[in-house]
């Protein structure tokens, strides 16, 4: 979505997602009273990437608590965990913003150019956010094994969460091959065993998953190759398809509602139904991979009038 960010800013309002990611991809129509029996109407913009991203892997994380209910605002403890995002684009920027609000730190970045990693470490610096970029087996050892020697004083919070953000096509240069061989590494560093049994979940405050997750955006084909190196590694694995569910869910409840508030966005089936919601990931999991024929072309490009420097 090419114009995700050049809508913002024709928009009367932004979500702190939209603002923070730069990107818009769904707007709302927020409609309040102002007296008199009139309604004022607010074009609010959001980004439900950053949902798609927080509510798939909360699914799986369910599924290793079942029984168990996350609420909107719930994060896992001040430095429990860490996570980790391969890319350095959008997507990146959105999984970034969700897991830093699941109270994540630091999340590490890893990427075959330097200068993208370095614009998404630029657009959250006055956020908060700690980013670490990765750029070397040596560096993961470092971070997350307390370097050569397994030093457990410069060893940062375990990874729970990666999130993959890059294509699902094979790496050709040096560059895409080292980003390769670094989530090779990291989905095969051995797991510490806790002190003590961690303390149950609450619904405002997560435990760490038993089995570290791993959630791949891309989603063509739907099992790509990092979600192999990750499953063969004993990681749970979540399909790019969950997220599109979940944003796809969360824009619609939104929608029927008309706010763009979390408790709505990260509700339950009660808004558009349990059978509504059934059907749709069950249609939307039974989908074929898209085989295109032939060589794809844009016919918007082909629209008379439409500016030939937008992309559609």
């Amino acid at each position: 979505m090419p114009l995700k960010t050049a809508i913002l800013e024709h928009l009367d309002k932004l979500t702190p997602a939209a603002q923070a990611t730069q990107a818009c991809n769904t707007i709302v129509k927020v409609r309040r009273a102002s007296g008199g029996g009139q309604t004022t109407t607010t074009l609010v913009g959001t980004n439900t990437d950053v949902l798609g991203v927080r509510n798939a892997l909360l699914r799986a994380w369910r599924a290793q608590y079942p029984g168990h209910r996350a609420a909107p605002q719930a994060r896992f403890p001040v430095g429990a965990a860490s996570a980790l995002v391969i890319g350095g684009g959008a997507t990146t920027r959105s999984a970034v913003y969700a897991l830093h609000h699941l109270g994540l730190a630091p999340i590490f970045l890893v990427n075959r150019d330097a200068d993208e990693v370095a614009r998404v470490v630029e657009g959250f610096s006055d956020t908060g956010v700690e980013l670490v970029h990765l750029r070397s087996v040596a560096d993961v050892d470092l971070h997350l094994r307390g370097g050569e020697e397994g030093r457990e004083g410069q060893r940062r919070p375990e990874l729970a969460l990666v999130v993959g953000a890059i294509p699902a096509t094979p790496p050709a240069t040096v560059a895409e091959h080292l980003v390769y061989e670094i989530a090779t590494h990291v989905f095969g560093l051995p797991r510490a065993s806790p002190a003590s049994p961690p303390p149950p979940p609450s619904e405002n405050v997560l435990a760490l998953p038993h089995t570290p997750i791993f959630l791949d955006m891309a989603y063509k084909p739907r099992l790509t190759p990092l979600l192999r190196l990750a499953g063969a590694r004993g990681w749970a694995t979540v399909g790019g398809v969950q997220a599109m569910i979940e944003q796809g869910l969360a824009q619609q409840r939104m929608w029927a509602v008309g706010s763009v508030e979390d408790a709505i966005a990260c509700g339950g089936p009660e808004i558009l139904g349990e059978k509504v919601e059934g059907q749709v990931r069950a249609l939307v999991e039974g989908m074929a991979d898209v085989v295109v024929g032939g060589v794809e072309v844009d016919r918007a490009l082909e629209e008379p009038g439409l500016p030939q420097n937008e992309v559609i």
